[in-house]
């Protein structure tokens, strides 16, 4: 994970049937979309609300997403 870019974020819901949910990272508490696609790269199973992140965001025209994401906490 590119250290310089990461990003302390809280996981608001994610919804492994419809295979996406959302982070909210920041003082501005900014929602971050999050593919299940993503997670399984990182080797992450699902997200449960309220799950404190390490994250890199990007934004390609479509909004903030995640790219890179380790758990920081199991809740």
């Amino acid at each position: 994970m590119d250290d310089v870019n990461k990003q302390d974020g809280l996981v608001v819901w994610c919804n492994e049937r419809k295979g996406y949910g959302f982070i909210e990272v920041g003082q501005d508490q900014q929602d971050v979309f999050v593919h299940l696609r993503t997670l399984r790269s990182c080797g992450i199973h699902n997200l449960i609300q309220g799950q404190e992140l390490l994250l890199n965001i990007t934004d390609e025209g479509k909004g903030p997403q995640a790219t890179e994401i380790r758990l920081l906490s199991s809740e």
